[in-house]
């Protein structure tokens, strides 16, 4: 078009933020589509907005990665259960349609291959919230093109949130059977949680409160060592814990374009 200015259009990354309200939780009927019964939980989002759980009436937890939910609805689009189903999730003011309080959770590893879990509220309001802070942390950039890290903390979000016991403490079993596969692996995770000064017993558990996600870090460093990542960053990164633009590019030049007889053509 004659007379217009090129411009440049960045799109703005923003973290995920999730509300207060999902992180304290709210209760809910869980229901699926092959249920008998519905089931009264307490639903919520992590800090990081990275797994969505519930925990019912026993204490027993569920989760799910956010960041396989497709779709959120309520109203005219969520899902009804059957008749008798119905009038068991009845929950809150009879006056309101069923569908009106309810957060349908669309969910699979693409679009076609989905499945649905429904949650009923006990208003309108509180549906609606939810359907629209789900969909918000689900479709958010940055967490769809997670880190490792971030990755890291979604798998340790998991770990403290289910199958803890009545006390709401960590198995250590939990641990050991995340990291080992022979009696050798558990060997080290055992002498990791030792050197965190954290219980490493079979039947003992772990202080949720005390087991941090940098305890958690410190155990995948000696569990799972790369000494070749360490060796770049002693002797690019001049052993610092960081490399910096210009040291990433200088690496990147310099080594790993290198040909295949680079000693860094292994990494």
């Amino acid at each position: 078009m004659a007379g217009a200015k090129p411009g440049v259009h960045a799109l703005q990354l923003k973290p995920v933020e999730v509300p207060e309200d999902l992180k304290a939780g709210n209760k809910f009927i869980k229901w699926e589509d092959d249920s008998t019964v519905g089931v009264a939980v307490t639903l919520r989002v992590d800090e990081e907005g990275q797994i969505l759980y519930w925990t019912d009436q026993n204490g027993e937890t569920e989760c799910l990665d956010i960041t396989v939910i497709r779709d959120t609805r309520t109203g005219k689009y969520a899902r009804l259960p059957k008749d008798k189903l119905k009038e068991m999730v009845q929950f809150g003011p009879p006056d309101v349609p069923v569908e009106n309080k309810t957060v349908t959770v669309v969910y699979g590893p693409d679009m076609v291959n989905i499945s649905f879990i429904n949650f009923v509220s006990n208003s309108e309001g509180v549906a609606k919230v939810w359907t629209d802070a789900l969909l918000q942390i689900a479709t958010n950039v940055l967490a769809l093109n997670a880190s490792p890290m971030q990755n890291l903390q979604k798998v340790y979000a998991k770990l403290i949130v289910k199958d803890l016991t009545k006390e709401g403490k960590l198995p250590v079993k939990n641990v050991v059977r995340l990291f080992s596969a022979s009696k050798e692996e558990r060997k080290r995770v055992e002498a990791a949680l030792a050197a965190c000064g954290l219980p490493t017993g079979k039947n003992d558990s772990i202080n949720v409160e005390k087991f941090s996600f940098e305890d958690f870090i410190s155990i995948v460093r000696k569990v799972c060592p790369r000494p070749e990542l360490d060796k770049v960053f002693a002797e690019v990164g001049t052993k610092k814990p960081y490399l910096t633009m210009e040291q990433v590019v200088d690496f990147l030049n310099k080594w790993a374009l290198r040909s295949r007889t680079s000693p860094w053509s292994r990494l």
